[in-house]
């Protein structure tokens, strides 16, 4: 991905300022595109109920947070914006348009794995998106998954490039902000620990191991036993608990022996892999300390927006993290929106018709055509490749995005409930593939 295409090398010669001009200009498009005008569409139901209980929130200071809302981030964010802003829709709409805002500028970084016109080419399309500049001007959580997605894939590869714990804090704070966001942070939390498990497991019989396996190996670890707690309703199902029951006076106590064993279960998982040789030698290393103070960051997003600023602390404590995935697994059943199957891809050919168009033909391009690259680099010697680790990195980081791509459609589409809102997780990916090829 370093090596620039002739009009990507076109581009950089006719300088940085240029470069830099054509960011700019893009953010400043981006802002019109996602402020002018905010408030003048009427709001529609979901739109008007998380206005209105974000109102009394912030009037009243009594929000309590039920997953049939989703998560607790976007009440909070709502009433902040009432406090300084006032009552008003734009002032509603002010944090999601942000946020897509944000999503355009975190684009940025990406420029090492994306190529500089690759990384400008996704912003673009990220920009003029109609789906992702809808859902930045509608009062709903999923433009922050994307967000809060993005900021986790690059602080994970960027973790794998430098081994800087710095990167594991600033991913413990985007998985934390997703999962008091949406609960669909599940599915994108299966798709990356399983990608870099899959690393992982794909040179564990090998005598020599790369480093960037060992490290994709301690992500998978990490998040993992991050997020253990909220596998809470399992142990509900299994004892006969009731998992959507937040007013039962017992239901505090099962909460806290469930994701309680669930915990220890965590940190037994991190003292065996850091004391047992076997993981030692097959994983990079994370003190057990540096552990604690990362589950830390995780999980004190979590107390402090699912108990509503600690006023719910026993209700708020028991939907989080019981509610948060046992309601919506029971709600898969019911399927909502009664769509079928397809339903994302007669979506994506109305409105996303670009990302569809380049993320396929890239896709079909890296399984073609970059792997055999990939194999002819591994054989060459060190002499011959001045960066082996950085283009092994290179082809890692495409080949995730052909499995964030894949892996979207097929679990989205799996799921029961099928909502024009969640093409928003599913554009994203296919939009930073296509942007990778166009630079090709």
């Amino acid at each position: 991905m370093n090596d620039d295409s002739l009009l990507n090398r076109k581009l950089l010669s006719s300088g940085l300022s240029v470069y830099s001009l054509l960011w700019l200009s893009l953010l400043l498009t981006a802002v019109l595109l996602r402020f002018i005008g905010l408030g003048e569409r009427a709001m529609s139901h979901d739109e008007s109920q998380h206005a209105l209980f974000s109102f009394y929130f912030f009037r009243d200071g009594n929000y309590t947070h039920d997953p049939i809302t989703h998560g607790p981030l976007l009440f909070h964010l709502n009433a902040l914006a009432y406090q300084f802003l006032g009552l008003a829709d734009w002032s509603a709409r002010f944090f999601p348009a942000m946020a897509g805002v944000i999503l355009v500028a975190v684009i940025y970084p990406l420029r090492r794995f994306l190529g500089q016109l690759g990384a400008l080419s996704a912003a673009l399309m990220v920009t003029f998106s109609p789906t992702l500049l809808a859902y930045s001007r509608y009062l709903r959580n999923d433009i922050y998954i994307c967000l809060f997605a993005l900021v986790w894939v690059i602080s994970a590869f960027r973790y794998l490039e430098t081994r800087s714990r710095a990167w594991l804090y600033l991913l413990a704070a985007a998985m934390g902000l997703a999962f008091v966001t949406k609960e669909t942070s599940f599915i994108f939390g299966l798709i990356i620990g399983g990608f870099f498990l899959s690393v992982f497991l794909s040179e564990l019989g090998r005598v020599k191991r790369t480093g960037t396996a060992e490290a994709a190996g301690t992500l998978a670890v990490l998040m993992a036993t991050l997020v253990l707690p909220f596998g809470a309703p399992v142990i509900h199902l299994l004892m006969g608990w009731p998992a959507t029951d937040y007013a039962d006076p017992s239901a505090y106590w099962r909460a806290l022996v469930s994701s309680g064993l669930l915990a220890f279960l965590a940190v037994l998982i991190v003292l065996v892999v850091h004391r047992s040789r076997w993981a030692r030698d097959r994983l990079a290393d994370i003190p057990t300390k540096a552990w604690l103070s990362i589950a830390a960051v995780f999980w004190g997003i979590q107390l402090l927006f699912f108990t509503s600023l600690f006023t719910n602390i026993r209700g708020g404590f028991t939907s989080g993290v019981v509610g948060s995935l046992g309601y919506w697994l029971t709600q898969q059943e019911v399927g909502r929106g009664g769509q079928p199957w397809f339903y994302y891809g007669l979506l994506s050919v109305l409105y996303e018709f670009l990302p569809l168009i380049l993320a396929g033909t890239g896709l079909s391009y890296t399984l073609w055509v970059r792997l055999k690259e990939g194999r002819a680099r591994e054989e060459r010697s060190p002499a011959e490749s001045k960066s082996a680790t950085a283009a092994q990195l290179d082809t890692l980081f495409v080949l995730f995005l052909c499995w964030w791509v894949l892996s979207s459609w097929f679990l989205y589409s799996l799921a029961g409930e099928r909502m024009p809102w969640l093409l928003t997780q599913i554009t994203l990916p296919m939009i930073l593939l296509g942007g990778w090829f166009l630079t090709r």
